[in-house]
C-alpha cells in the first residue's frame, strides 16, 4: 500500500511542477534535488555506500543462519542477494570515482582550484 502512496505522491509532484512550468513559474527555484551539484551527489553516494555495507552485513548474517536450514532455494536466494550487493557496491565505487573526476575537471575548467606552481627548470 505504501508503494502505491509513493507513486501517487510522485505523480502529484510531477503535476505541480508541470503546471508551474506551464504557468511560467521558474521550476528551478521551486524544486531542489540532492543532485543539484556534484558535491551533493557525492554525499548521496557516501550514504548509499553505508546503506549497502549495512545490508551486506545483514545478508552475511542471514547466510550463516540459512546454512543450517534445509531449504536450498532460500539459501540460493540469500547467496544471490549477497552477490547483487557486491555488484552494487562495485558500481557505487566506480560512480564515486567518476564524480570525483568530474569535480576535478569542473575545477580545472572554471579555474576553481588555485594553480600549482611548477618548480623552475634547472
Amino acid at each position: 500500500m505504501s508503494g502505491k502512496r509513493n507513486a501517487i505522491g510522485c505523480a502529484a509532484a510531477a503535476d505541480v511542477c508541470l503546471s508551474r512550468q506551464l504557468e511560467g513559474a521558474d521550476v528551478a527555484d521551486s524544486f531542489q534535488s540532492p543532485f543539484d551539484n556534484i558535491e551533493n551527489a557525492q554525499d548521496y553516494l557516501v550514504l548509499l555506500s553505508e546503506a549497502i555495507e549495512e545490508a551486506k552485513q545483514n545478508v552475511a548474517a542471514d547466510l550463516l543462519s540459512e546454512a543450517n536450514v534445509k531449504s536450498p532455494r532460500r539459501l540460493e536466494a540469500v547467496r544471490l542477494a549477497s552477490y547483487k550487493l557486491e555488484k552494487l557496491e562495485q558500481h557505487i565505487k566506480v560512480s564515486r570515482r567518476l564524480l570525483n573526476d568530474l569535480r576535478t575537471l569542473r575545477r580545472l575548467l572554471f579555474e576553481e582550484r588555485s594553480e600549482v606552481e611548477t618548480p623552475a627548470k634547472r
